[in-house]
């Protein structure tokens, strides 16, 4: 559906849903701001951009994701055990101008394969989708040799944990001129591959 006078949506029941794709339903969300999708465990791609939906709600067991387009309202990522999930794409817009800034939280555990992180051609694997994140955990997923958190000023704890590929962590340039970083906690943890980490 991409009607621009949709505004409510009820699919938490929808078992064998294979794809929602609301790509510029510009109103949906105002009503209801969570999308409700634990009980479609075989969707393959949500595609949620131009909503005003605010958080996702997917099964935390795990499922047959693929591909997930989360729109720029988006205020927390929460996803487990989703083992086929490559495209988990944020908006950030070639000069940054689309980026999710009410993102707070991202949690994300058990989705190695992770490739994608933006909707850009330029760097597709850049984090800066996740720029205005208070709180990240990454456990056992996203399939990156490096992480930059560079312009995270935010950011307050960080928690890396199971991370095999994982190469290299830049914290640069994480506060405000003439401010103290928010940086509060970093945790890194099982991550074998790990040989450099970058902090200015």
């Amino acid at each position: 559906a991409h009607n621009t006078n949709l505004f409510s949506v009820d699919l938490s029941k929808n078992k064998y849903l294979r794809t929602v794709d609301f790509n510029g339903c510009e109103r949906l969300g105002t009503e209801t701001a969570t999308m409700t999708l634990n009980f479609c465990k075989y969707l393959n791609k949500v595609d949620l951009r131009g909503t005003q939906i605010t958080a996702v709600n997917f099964n935390t067991k795990g499922g047959s994701l693929r591909q997930i387009y989360f729109p720029k309202t988006i205020q927390s990522v929460n996803l487990l055990n989703q083992l086929l999930l490559t495209d988990m794409v944020l908006p950030l817009g070639e000069d940054e101008g689309d980026i999710a800034v009410g993102l707070a939280t991202a949690t994300i555990e058990n989705c190695p394969n992770i490739v994608r992180m933006n909707d850009t051609n330029s760097d597709p694997t850049s984090l800066s989708g996740m720029k205005y994140c208070r709180n990240i955990t990454f456990n056992n997923s996203i399939k990156l040799e490096r992480f930059n958190f560079y312009g995270f000023t935010r950011l307050a704890n960080v928690n890396l944990q199971n991370m095999e590929t994982l190469k290299e962590i830049d914290f640069l340039n994480m506060a405000e001129k003439g401010q103290e970083t928010s940086l509060k906690y970093i945790g890194v943890s099982a991550c074998p591959s790990l040989t450099k980490i970058t902090m200015n």
